[in-house]
Protein backbone atom coordinates (compact mmCIF):
# COMPACT_ATOMS: atom_id res chain seq x y z
CA UNK A 1 0.00 0.00 0.00
CA UNK A 2 1.16 3.64 -0.55
CA UNK A 3 2.99 5.34 2.33
CA UNK A 4 0.47 8.22 1.41
CA UNK A 5 -2.52 6.75 1.90
CA UNK A 6 -1.09 4.99 4.76
CA UNK A 7 -0.45 7.84 6.23
CA UNK A 8 -3.96 9.24 5.67
CA UNK A 9 -5.51 6.56 7.32
CA UNK A 10 -3.81 6.82 10.48
CA UNK A 11 -4.45 10.81 10.13
CA UNK A 12 -7.95 9.94 9.98
CA UNK A 13 -7.96 6.88 12.73
CA UNK A 14 -6.27 9.36 15.36
CA UNK A 15 -8.61 12.36 14.65
CA UNK A 16 -11.55 9.77 15.22
CA UNK A 17 -10.39 8.73 18.44
CA UNK A 18 -9.33 12.53 19.34
CA UNK A 19 -13.22 13.10 18.66
CA UNK A 20 -14.43 9.45 20.51
CA UNK A 21 -12.46 10.67 23.35
CA UNK A 22 -13.84 14.09 23.64
CA UNK A 23 -17.24 13.50 22.42
CA UNK A 24 -19.09 15.07 25.65
CA UNK A 25 -17.48 18.44 24.55
CA UNK A 26 -17.56 18.05 20.91
CA UNK A 27 -20.85 19.60 19.18
CA UNK A 28 -21.83 18.33 15.62
CA UNK A 29 -23.48 21.14 14.03
CA UNK A 30 -25.86 20.97 10.94
CA UNK A 31 -24.54 17.54 10.37
CA UNK A 32 -21.36 18.29 8.95
CA UNK A 33 -19.56 20.33 11.47
CA UNK A 34 -17.70 18.69 14.49
CA UNK A 35 -16.86 21.53 16.59
CA UNK A 36 -14.50 21.97 19.72
CA UNK A 37 -15.06 25.22 21.29
CA UNK A 38 -12.31 26.66 23.16
CA UNK A 39 -12.71 29.99 25.18
CA UNK A 40 -8.93 30.24 26.28
CA UNK A 41 -8.06 30.64 22.63
CA UNK A 42 -9.64 34.23 22.85
CA UNK A 43 -7.07 35.30 25.58
CA UNK A 44 -4.63 34.20 23.15
CA UNK A 45 -5.90 36.68 21.07
CA UNK A 46 -5.94 39.40 23.23
CA UNK A 47 -2.32 39.14 23.76
CA UNK A 48 -1.15 39.49 19.55
CA UNK A 49 -3.57 42.22 19.46
CA UNK A 50 -1.41 44.58 20.47
CA UNK A 51 -0.86 47.45 19.85
CA UNK A 52 -4.30 48.96 18.83
CA UNK A 53 -3.36 51.22 16.45
CA UNK A 54 -1.01 48.77 14.46
CA UNK A 55 -3.99 46.81 13.66
CA UNK A 56 -6.41 49.60 13.12
CA UNK A 57 -4.07 51.01 10.30
CA UNK A 58 -3.53 47.64 8.86
CA UNK A 59 -7.26 46.53 9.07
CA UNK A 60 -8.48 50.09 7.55
CA UNK A 61 -5.44 49.23 4.78
CA UNK A 62 -7.38 45.96 4.03
CA UNK A 63 -10.48 47.18 2.76
CA UNK A 64 -9.42 48.98 -0.38
CA UNK A 65 -7.32 45.82 -1.25
CA UNK A 66 -10.31 43.92 -0.70
CA UNK A 67 -12.26 45.56 -2.52
CA UNK A 68 -10.11 45.44 -5.13
CA UNK A 69 -9.93 41.68 -5.27
CA UNK A 70 -13.62 41.44 -5.03
CA UNK A 71 -14.05 43.19 -8.38
CA UNK A 72 -10.80 40.46 -9.77
CA UNK A 73 -12.47 37.39 -8.56
CA UNK A 74 -15.55 38.62 -10.32
CA UNK A 75 -13.81 39.58 -13.38
CA UNK A 76 -12.16 36.43 -13.85
CA UNK A 77 -15.15 34.58 -13.70
CA UNK A 78 -16.94 36.57 -16.04
CA UNK A 79 -13.90 35.77 -17.88
CA UNK A 80 -13.83 32.32 -17.63
CA UNK A 81 -17.77 32.04 -19.09
CA UNK A 82 -16.39 33.91 -22.05
CA UNK A 83 -13.54 31.53 -22.74
CA UNK A 84 -15.99 28.50 -21.74
CA UNK A 85 -18.99 29.65 -24.55
CA UNK A 86 -16.03 30.48 -26.93
CA UNK A 87 -13.97 27.54 -27.01
CA UNK A 88 -14.64 24.81 -28.53
CA UNK A 89 -13.47 22.32 -26.35
CA UNK A 90 -14.41 24.17 -22.90
CA UNK A 91 -12.81 23.17 -19.63
CA UNK A 92 -14.36 23.85 -16.16
CA UNK A 93 -12.29 27.53 -15.13
CA UNK A 94 -13.21 26.47 -11.34
CA UNK A 95 -12.57 23.34 -9.47
CA UNK A 96 -13.32 21.80 -5.98
CA UNK A 97 -10.36 21.26 -3.90
CA UNK A 98 -9.87 17.92 -2.07
CA UNK A 99 -6.43 17.02 -0.56
CA UNK A 100 -5.54 13.74 -2.03
CA UNK A 101 -8.14 13.74 -4.28
CA UNK A 102 -8.33 14.34 -8.27
CA UNK A 103 -11.87 15.06 -8.83
CA UNK A 104 -13.25 13.83 -12.41
CA UNK A 105 -12.76 16.44 -15.20
CA UNK A 106 -10.34 18.84 -13.05
CA UNK A 107 -6.36 18.58 -13.79
CA UNK A 108 -6.11 20.07 -10.42
CA UNK A 109 -4.92 18.08 -7.64
CA UNK A 110 -3.49 19.19 -3.97
CA UNK A 111 -1.17 16.23 -2.28
CA UNK A 112 -2.64 15.50 0.82
CA UNK A 113 -0.14 16.40 3.69
CA UNK A 114 0.25 20.04 1.14
CA UNK A 115 -3.10 20.24 1.09
CA UNK A 116 -3.92 19.68 4.88
CA UNK A 117 -1.10 21.78 6.45
CA UNK A 118 -2.45 24.63 3.68
CA UNK A 119 -5.54 24.75 5.03
CA UNK A 120 -4.22 24.15 8.69
CA UNK A 121 -2.35 27.38 7.89
CA UNK A 122 -5.07 29.25 5.88
CA UNK A 123 -8.07 29.08 8.38
CA UNK A 124 -6.01 30.06 11.50
CA UNK A 125 -4.55 33.35 9.54
CA UNK A 126 -8.13 33.94 8.65
CA UNK A 127 -9.63 33.51 11.66
CA UNK A 128 -7.25 34.87 13.80
CA UNK A 129 -7.01 38.18 11.72
CA UNK A 130 -11.00 38.24 12.15
CA UNK A 131 -10.39 37.56 16.16
CA UNK A 132 -7.94 40.40 16.27
CA UNK A 133 -9.59 42.97 14.35
CA UNK A 134 -13.41 42.15 16.76
CA UNK A 135 -11.27 42.69 20.14
CA UNK A 136 -10.01 45.81 18.38
CA UNK A 137 -13.38 47.49 17.06
CA UNK A 138 -15.14 46.58 20.42
CA UNK A 139 -17.08 43.49 18.99
CA UNK A 140 -17.41 41.18 21.77
CA UNK A 141 -16.03 37.40 20.80
CA UNK A 142 -17.56 34.76 22.72
CA UNK A 143 -15.03 32.21 21.72
CA UNK A 144 -12.87 30.32 19.35
CA UNK A 145 -11.99 26.46 17.82
CA UNK A 146 -11.07 24.33 16.16
CA UNK A 147 -13.11 21.54 14.30
CA UNK A 148 -13.90 19.04 11.13
CA UNK A 149 -15.93 20.40 7.97
CA UNK A 150 -16.80 16.32 7.24
CA UNK A 151 -12.83 15.51 6.68
CA UNK A 152 -11.16 19.06 6.21
CA UNK A 153 -9.49 20.76 9.23
CA UNK A 154 -11.39 24.17 10.36
CA UNK A 155 -10.81 26.87 12.42
CA UNK A 156 -13.39 29.64 13.74
CA UNK A 157 -13.84 32.41 16.15
CA UNK A 158 -17.27 33.24 17.46
CA UNK A 159 -18.42 37.28 17.62
CA UNK A 160 -21.54 38.12 19.73
CA UNK A 161 -23.78 38.59 16.78
CA UNK A 162 -25.79 41.68 18.85
CA UNK A 163 -22.63 42.62 19.15
CA UNK A 164 -21.55 42.75 15.84
CA UNK A 165 -24.87 44.41 14.62
CA UNK A 166 -24.61 46.99 16.68
CA UNK A 167 -21.05 48.44 16.21
CA UNK A 168 -20.33 50.72 13.61
CA UNK A 169 -20.52 49.98 9.51
CA UNK A 170 -17.09 50.50 9.10
CA UNK A 171 -15.96 48.34 12.06
CA UNK A 172 -17.86 45.16 10.67
CA UNK A 173 -16.29 46.06 7.25
CA UNK A 174 -12.83 46.03 8.90
CA UNK A 175 -13.33 42.75 10.73
CA UNK A 176 -15.11 41.27 7.53
CA UNK A 177 -12.17 41.91 5.22
CA UNK A 178 -9.68 41.14 7.48
CA UNK A 179 -9.68 37.29 6.94
CA UNK A 180 -8.91 37.57 3.34
CA UNK A 181 -6.65 40.09 3.53
CA UNK A 182 -4.59 37.88 6.42
CA UNK A 183 -4.82 35.21 3.51
CA UNK A 184 -3.80 37.11 0.67
CA UNK A 185 -0.98 38.28 2.59
CA UNK A 186 0.30 34.76 4.04
CA UNK A 187 -0.08 33.92 0.21
CA UNK A 188 2.48 37.24 -1.00
CA UNK A 189 5.22 36.63 2.15
CA UNK A 190 5.24 32.48 1.34
CA UNK A 191 5.83 33.55 -2.06
CA UNK A 192 8.47 36.11 -1.72
CA UNK A 193 10.46 33.72 0.84
CA UNK A 194 10.62 30.80 -2.09
CA UNK A 195 11.54 33.04 -4.61
CA UNK A 196 14.11 35.09 -2.57
CA UNK A 197 15.04 33.11 0.12
CA UNK A 198 14.42 29.38 -1.04
CA UNK A 199 15.42 28.85 -4.59
CA UNK A 200 18.15 30.82 -4.68
CA UNK A 201 19.68 28.38 -1.78
CA UNK A 202 18.43 25.61 -4.59
CA UNK A 203 20.77 26.73 -7.40
CA UNK A 204 23.49 26.18 -4.94
CA UNK A 205 22.66 22.84 -4.34
CA UNK A 206 22.33 21.28 -7.65
CA UNK A 207 23.89 21.35 -11.56
CA UNK A 208 21.40 21.67 -14.01
CA UNK A 209 21.84 19.69 -16.92
CA UNK A 210 19.14 19.52 -19.60
CA UNK A 211 16.44 20.86 -20.69
CA UNK A 212 13.90 17.70 -22.06
CA UNK A 213 11.03 18.16 -24.06
CA UNK A 214 8.66 15.86 -22.78
CA UNK A 215 5.74 16.53 -24.79
CA UNK A 216 4.88 18.43 -27.88
CA UNK A 217 1.31 19.77 -27.98
CA UNK A 218 -0.75 18.61 -31.18
CA UNK A 219 -1.50 20.92 -34.00
CA UNK A 220 1.06 23.49 -32.32
CA UNK A 221 4.59 24.20 -34.20
CA UNK A 222 6.94 22.53 -32.09
CA UNK A 223 4.02 19.61 -33.31
CA UNK A 224 3.91 20.28 -36.98
CA UNK A 225 7.59 20.14 -37.06
CA UNK A 226 7.70 16.97 -35.60
CA UNK A 227 9.94 17.45 -32.38
CA UNK A 228 10.31 13.93 -31.00
CA UNK A 229 9.18 13.45 -27.40
CA UNK A 230 12.43 13.16 -24.99
CA UNK A 231 14.18 15.24 -27.08
CA UNK A 232 16.89 17.83 -25.22
CA UNK A 233 17.28 21.18 -26.47
CA UNK A 234 20.11 22.13 -27.50
CA UNK A 235 19.85 25.84 -28.96
CA UNK A 236 17.18 28.11 -30.85
CA UNK A 237 18.55 30.29 -33.78
CA UNK A 238 22.16 29.05 -32.72
CA UNK A 239 21.73 30.60 -29.15
CA UNK A 240 22.55 28.01 -26.49
CA UNK A 241 20.11 26.77 -24.40
CA UNK A 242 21.18 25.38 -21.00
CA UNK A 243 18.51 25.48 -19.06
CA UNK A 244 15.07 26.26 -18.64
CA UNK A 245 15.77 30.16 -17.35
CA UNK A 246 17.73 30.54 -20.88
CA UNK A 247 14.65 28.86 -22.49
CA UNK A 248 12.45 31.84 -21.24
CA UNK A 249 14.56 34.32 -21.60
CA UNK A 250 14.96 33.20 -25.64
CA UNK A 251 11.42 32.81 -25.84
CA UNK A 252 10.79 36.23 -24.48
CA UNK A 253 13.03 37.53 -27.71
CA UNK A 254 10.77 35.67 -29.94
CA UNK A 255 7.53 37.02 -31.83
CA UNK A 256 4.27 35.32 -33.11
CA UNK A 257 4.69 34.31 -36.77
CA UNK A 258 8.45 34.29 -36.85
CA UNK A 259 10.80 31.30 -38.76
CA UNK A 260 13.14 29.93 -36.08
CA UNK A 261 15.70 26.70 -35.65
CA UNK A 262 15.55 24.98 -32.49
CA UNK A 263 18.47 22.06 -32.29
CA UNK A 264 17.82 19.29 -29.96
CA UNK A 265 18.99 15.67 -29.76
CA UNK A 266 17.14 14.34 -32.52
CA UNK A 267 18.24 17.32 -34.92
CA UNK A 268 17.53 20.47 -35.69
CA UNK A 269 13.89 21.34 -36.29
CA UNK A 270 12.44 24.64 -38.37
CA UNK A 271 8.95 26.13 -37.43
CA UNK A 272 6.98 29.06 -37.24
CA UNK A 273 6.11 30.29 -33.71
CA UNK A 274 2.46 31.09 -33.35
CA UNK A 275 0.68 33.14 -30.81
CA UNK A 276 0.39 32.56 -26.73
CA UNK A 277 -3.17 31.65 -25.81
CA UNK A 278 -2.25 33.54 -22.63
CA UNK A 279 -0.94 36.41 -24.16
CA UNK A 280 -1.27 37.32 -28.01
CA UNK A 281 2.13 39.35 -27.89
CA UNK A 282 4.21 36.34 -26.94
CA UNK A 283 5.39 33.87 -29.30
CA UNK A 284 4.27 29.86 -28.84
CA UNK A 285 6.00 26.65 -29.32
CA UNK A 286 3.41 23.98 -27.97
CA UNK A 287 6.18 22.07 -25.71
CA UNK A 288 5.99 20.77 -22.44
CA UNK A 289 9.56 20.61 -20.89
CA UNK A 290 10.99 19.35 -17.94
CA UNK A 291 14.59 20.92 -16.24
CA UNK A 292 17.24 17.42 -15.63
CA UNK A 293 19.21 18.31 -12.74
CA UNK A 294 21.97 16.76 -9.96
CA UNK A 295 23.13 17.66 -6.57
CA UNK A 296 26.37 19.04 -6.67
CA UNK A 297 29.49 16.41 -5.66
CA UNK A 298 30.19 17.68 -3.11
CA UNK A 299 26.46 16.97 -1.35
CA UNK A 300 25.98 13.37 -2.47
CA UNK A 301 28.25 12.62 0.56
CA UNK A 302 24.67 13.33 2.57
CA UNK A 303 21.99 11.43 3.05
CA UNK A 304 18.67 11.77 0.25
CA UNK A 305 16.30 12.18 2.29
CA UNK A 306 18.28 15.30 4.03
CA UNK A 307 18.81 16.98 0.51
CA UNK A 308 15.43 16.59 -0.38
CA UNK A 309 14.36 18.75 2.67
CA UNK A 310 14.63 21.82 0.76
CA UNK A 311 12.44 20.83 -1.94
CA UNK A 312 9.68 19.41 0.42
CA UNK A 313 9.62 22.98 1.85
CA UNK A 314 9.55 24.82 -1.23
CA UNK A 315 6.58 22.53 -2.35
CA UNK A 316 4.97 22.68 0.84
CA UNK A 317 5.39 26.92 1.12
CA UNK A 318 4.00 27.42 -2.63
CA UNK A 319 0.66 24.84 -1.66
CA UNK A 320 0.48 27.45 1.55
CA UNK A 321 1.07 30.59 -0.71
CA UNK A 322 -1.62 29.21 -3.87
CA UNK A 323 -4.46 28.11 -1.42
CA UNK A 324 -4.06 31.44 0.29
CA UNK A 325 -4.77 33.32 -2.52
CA UNK A 326 -7.62 31.23 -4.11
CA UNK A 327 -9.50 31.19 -1.04
CA UNK A 328 -9.08 34.73 -0.22
CA UNK A 329 -10.21 35.38 -3.40
CA UNK A 330 -13.59 33.47 -3.09
CA UNK A 331 -13.63 34.35 0.40
CA UNK A 332 -14.41 38.02 -1.66
CA UNK A 333 -16.73 36.64 -3.84
CA UNK A 334 -20.24 38.42 -3.44
CA UNK A 335 -22.28 35.37 -2.01
CA UNK A 336 -24.66 34.55 1.01
CA UNK A 337 -22.28 32.94 3.38
CA UNK A 338 -18.74 34.69 2.23
CA UNK A 339 -17.49 37.45 4.20
CA UNK A 340 -17.50 39.22 0.48
CA UNK A 341 -21.32 38.64 0.64
CA UNK A 342 -21.56 40.66 3.77
CA UNK A 343 -19.60 43.31 2.95
CA UNK A 344 -21.88 44.08 -0.34
CA UNK A 345 -24.53 44.03 1.86
CA UNK A 346 -23.00 46.73 4.33
CA UNK A 347 -22.15 48.75 1.20
CA UNK A 348 -25.30 48.90 -0.73
CA UNK A 349 -27.19 48.96 2.56
CA UNK A 350 -25.86 52.69 2.50
CA UNK A 351 -27.91 53.20 -0.44
CA UNK A 352 -30.90 51.39 -0.17
CA UNK A 353 -32.77 51.92 3.25
CA UNK A 354 -35.82 49.71 2.71
CA UNK A 355 -35.68 46.43 3.90
CA UNK A 356 -37.44 44.71 1.25
CA UNK A 357 -36.46 46.37 -1.74
CA UNK A 358 -32.30 45.90 0.23
CA UNK A 359 -33.25 42.13 0.15
CA UNK A 360 -34.34 41.78 -3.42
CA UNK A 361 -31.23 43.60 -4.43
CA UNK A 362 -28.95 41.36 -2.47
CA UNK A 363 -30.57 37.78 -3.63
CA UNK A 364 -30.61 39.46 -7.48
CA UNK A 365 -27.02 40.39 -7.22
CA UNK A 366 -26.19 37.01 -5.29
CA UNK A 367 -28.44 34.64 -7.45
CA UNK A 368 -26.31 36.12 -10.52
CA UNK A 369 -23.14 35.51 -8.94
CA UNK A 370 -23.80 31.89 -7.98
CA UNK A 371 -25.37 31.31 -11.70
CA UNK A 372 -21.62 33.23 -13.11
CA UNK A 373 -19.90 30.52 -10.41
CA UNK A 374 -21.91 27.32 -11.08
CA UNK A 375 -21.30 28.09 -14.89
CA UNK A 376 -17.58 27.96 -14.94
CA UNK A 377 -17.89 25.01 -12.84
CA UNK A 378 -20.35 22.95 -14.24
CA UNK A 379 -20.82 24.73 -17.89
CA UNK A 380 -18.77 22.80 -20.09
CA UNK A 381 -20.12 19.92 -18.72
CA UNK A 382 -23.35 20.84 -19.72
CA UNK A 383 -22.51 22.88 -23.48
CA UNK A 384 -20.81 19.30 -24.14
CA UNK A 385 -24.60 17.67 -22.87
CA UNK A 386 -26.40 19.79 -25.34
CA UNK A 387 -23.94 19.28 -28.50
CA UNK A 388 -24.93 15.89 -28.47
CA UNK A 389 -28.51 16.99 -29.27
CA UNK A 390 -27.81 19.45 -31.66
CA UNK A 391 -25.78 17.85 -33.48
Amino acid sequence: MDAEIISVILFYSFLAFVIYKNRKKIEVMDKIFFVYKWKKGVDYIKKVARPDWFWKILSTLSIPVCLFFMIFSISLLVDGALSIIQSPDPSPTVSLLIPGVKLPGSDLYVPFWYGIISIIVLAVVHEGAHGIICLIEKIKLKTTGVGLLLFLPLAFVEPDEKSFLKSERLSRIRMLCAGSFANLTTALLTFLIVVNILNPFIDNMVNYTNLVITETVEGEPAGIAGIPNNSVILSINNDTVSNITDFYYKLLELEPNQNISIETSNGTFYLTTASNPDNESMAYLGVLTQQEWDYRPELKKYPEWILLIPFVIIQLLMWVSNLNFAVGIFNLFPLWITDGGKIVIDLISVVVRDKNLLLLVINALFLSALGLLLFNMFGPFLLNYLKLFIV
